[in-house]
């Protein structure tokens, strides 16, 4: 049965979680990836550590637009966040990120950095498409999936496609209200299962 006030943190993570529990080994794949893939993106000096300065940095780049973007106490308690994974006096390490922003994402589930973080799922999955494809020899139709960006062509359904319809569905199932998930509004998070089932399949059609 769905939780009445089930989040969008629920929703990311497939399943109700207490910060105590936001661990290494609960973590998504799909979401540690993510993770990842924006510590490459901030740590533009390779050196494998993150200073405030470039945390900073990567929020404005890719927080734009979203409630994070400009809120200086979202991002210091971020910041703190993050710290707090690390060894002391020293800078944010890959994992120390990875752990502090899912630790962020459960302790307020319906916050700014979880919707900051669905915004760059959504722009990740809108990168997939779809794309038709029938067997000379056969004549059997099959769909392939093909990335814009990387120009990646795979068989089977990415799986952050599949993450996101499945976020989709346990919060259109959902009874209670939260705060908006998307950058263009408020609503319950009814507003954010539309948002990622709209992007999702705009991800994926062909």
């Amino acid at each position: 049965m769905q939780r009445a006030d089930t989040t969008l943190a629920d929703g990311l993570i497939g399943r109700h979680l207490d910060e105590g529990e936001a661990t290494d080994a609960n973590m998504p794949l799909y979401l540690r990836e993510l993770f990842a893939a924006i510590f490459v993106d901030a740590d533009r000096a390779c050196t494998g550590r993150l200073s405030t300065l470039q945390l900073l940095q990567v929020l404005k780049r890719r927080a734009r637009g979203t409630a994070l973007d400009g809120d200086s106490h979202s991002i210091f308690a971020l910041r703190t966040l993050l710290a707090e994974q690390a060894a002391e006096n020293e800078s944010i390490t890959p994992n120390a990120f990875e752990i502090g922003l899912f630790k962020a994402i459960v302790r307020d589930g319906d916050g700014h950095v979880a919707q900051w973080i669905l915004n760059e799922l959504m722009d990740e999955a809108a990168l997939w498409r779809r794309m038709p494809h029938v067997d000379a020899e056969t004549g059997e139709a099959h769909a392939y999936y093909y990335h814009t960006e990387r120009g990646v062509s795979v068989w089977e359904q990415p799986p952050i496609l599949t993450e996101l319809e499945r976020c989709s569905t346990i919060l259109s199932s959902a009874r209670g209200g939260g705060r908006g998930h998307h950058r263009s509004g408020t609503g319950s998070s009814g507003s954010a299962a539309a948002a990622v089932r709209a992007r999702a399949t705009s991800g994926s059609s062909v």
